[in-house]
């Protein structure tokens, strides 16, 4: 049986506090990389790591989204 990558609370979160962290050169926000090796040591213990790995891709598709959404916006400013 397949199932299907569920949306994860905090997700948006994540990636706008990553982006956040950027560009504030490390003062606001939490850096994603740090939040994912956390989450990592959890849900490896509890879920396994078919889920870690889709918990994960969710973060990152969600992270890359949200980067290059501020890259355009960015751009488009400059």
């Amino acid at each position: 049986m397949v199932m299907r990558l569920k949306p994860m609370r905090g997700v948006d979160d994540t990636a706008r506090r990553h982006i956040e962290f950027i560009k504030s050169r490390g003062e606001k926000g939490i850096s994603a990389t740090g939040s994912l090796a956390s989450l990592e040591k959890v849900i490896m213990e509890d879920l396994g790591i078919l889920e870690t790995l889709r918990t994960e891709y969710s973060v990152i598709e969600a992270l890359a989204s949200a980067m290059k959404a501020e890259i355009e916006r960015m751009e488009e400013e400059s």
